[in-house]
């Protein structure tokens, strides 16, 4: 799997978050209020607050990239207050004799929504979704579950990790939520050696804890009492470097010296965090990452920096520091069709046989057959490329899966009601050979056991002709 070095910051001097404590091992976190943003010297070109995931490493490399390319910005330098989670992005503008800076405080997305909702951040950085409670609570700043609130910076997997001595190499699901539920306090009950487990996990305002509780935990309840939390994933990374026993969950591009283990959930085979498993949102843990923004923003700069994040060029830093961006470029399929059980489809694996994958996966709204934010845009990203591609004019097959016929939550041709909105959409940009492949309940990503994996498994797939 490929994992790019991390970008390295030196320590500066940007006051940060009160609320929290330096990046020590926790029982428990306060979840006070947003973070203070008081940097010295004249006020901030944009105030980015939230997901430590995406403001440790990936945000100040976006605002660098940002002031440099966009700005024109010169002699500019990344600074860190590790204590207080923050970075300040600083260089000199063209005609202007101080410095000017970004501010980024990185310390749990549930911050991201406080600071939006105070006033105290221009961009909410978060790895999960904002919730309907929060959608309400910031209705003054519009939608922000409307496209041009809510902007999916790229994907991530969140990377289960253990010593690499540890022999285990795969857990499924349920053998994660036992242990982090306290049920399997000992690496012989998983498959490992006999040694007890210490468990880590990052903090509970960061949005990679809540993926991990609704991806992993659902309904089994809260985390083990004796679990360790950790504020900083690279903290919590070298914490499970240096303990035998232990097992923890960070973001791809923070796996370290640890090994990620590979995950099995409905499917029996375990799936790696590889890059083409997180890009098709297969890998039973894969994440979104998300920008918030007011609907009309007070600072013009809001507008521009998301507008570059997405580009081409800002997805290629969102590549570079280990994350996974938004590409539209097809790849050979033989990349995951090891890992599809021997049940597959055969008209499937047909498939696979004359078609190239693109690898992004459409999804829709909930109990809708209309397309979420990330798809519409992502029709838009592969229109655009396959009119300037060498596939223009190749024919494009839309795979379609639902749910099983006697499943929970089955609904009748939901899958192809999908697929039929996504190939409407792709004609109206001006791609007309298309058709459908319906595989209905066919490869499951999840059980259907709630209205979650229900649309986990409702989904499409894009395959161009070679």
């Amino acid at each position: 799997m490929r994992l790019p070095s991390l970008l390295l910051l030196s320590v500066g001097v940007l006051s940060g978050l009160t609320a929290c404590q330096p990046s020590v091992t926790h029982k428990n976190l306060p979840s006070g209020p947003a973070p203070s943003l008081t940097g010295s010297g004249s006020a901030p070109l944009l105030r980015l607050v939230g997901s430590n995931s995406i403001g440790n490493t990936l945000a100040p490399a976006l605002a660098k990239a940002y002031m440099e390319k966009r700005l024109g910005a010169t002699r500019v330098v990344v600074s860190e207050d590790p204590a207080r989670h923050s970075r300040r992005i600083e260089g000199f503008l063209q005609g202007e004799a101080g410095a000017r800076h970004i501010e980024v405080v990185a310390t749990g997305s549930g911050f991201a929504f406080t600071a939006l909702e105070q006033g105290k951040a221009d961009i909410g950085m978060s790895s999960r979704s904002i919730t309907a409670e929060e959608i309400g609570r910031l209705a003054s700043l519009g939608n922000l579950s409307d496209p041009n609130c809510e902007h999916v910076l790229g994907l991530d997997g969140l990377a289960v990790i253990v010593h690499p001595e540890n022999p285990v190499s795969k857990l499924t699901v349920e053998q994660l939520a036992r242990i982090y539920s306290g049920s399997a306090g000992n690496w012989g009950e998983v498959g490992g050696p006999t040694l007890p487990i210490h468990r880590y996990a990052r903090n509970r305002e960061s949005g990679t804890f809540g993926s991990f509780m609704d991806l992993v935990l659902g309904r089994m309840g809260d985390m083990a009492g004796d679990t360790r939390y950790v504020v900083d994933s690279r903290e919590l990374s070298a914490a499970v470097a240096g303990d035998r026993g232990a097992i923890g969950f960070v973001a791809l591009p923070f796996v370290g010296q640890d090994r990620a283990v590979g995950i099995a959930s409905y499917n029996p085979m375990p799936i790696p965090p590889t890059i083409i498993n997180v890009a098709r949102e297969a890998y039973p843990l894969t994440r979104r990452l998300y920008l918030y923004t007011p609907e009309h923003p007070a600072n013009p700069a809001v507008a521009e920096f998301v507008q570059f994040a997405l580009s081409p060029e800002g997805q290629a830093i969102v590549d570079r520091l280990g994350f996974v961006g938004q590409s539209v470029e097809p790849v050979m399929p033989e990349q995951f069709l090891g890992q599809l059980p021997a049940n597959t489809p055969t008209a499937y694996r047909q498939l696979a046989q004359t078609a190239l994958v693109v690898p992004v996966t459409i999804r829709f709204k909930p109990h809708s057959a209309e397309l979420d934010n990330k798809a519409t845009r992502d029709i838009g990203r592969l229109a655009q490329w396959l009119d300037a591609s060498r596939y223009r004019g190749h024919a494009v097959t839309l795979a379609a899966f639902g749910n099983s016929p006697d499943g929970l939550y089955a609904a009748p041709d939901e899958a192809t009601a999908g697929a039929a909105a996504v190939k409407a959409e792709l004609i109206r940009h001006g791609i007309g050979a298309v058709s459908i492949l319906d595989l209905g309940g066919a490869l499951p990503l999840a059980p259907e056991e709630s209205a979650w994996a229900r649309e986990k498994n409702r989904r499409v797939e894009i395959w161009v002709s070679r």
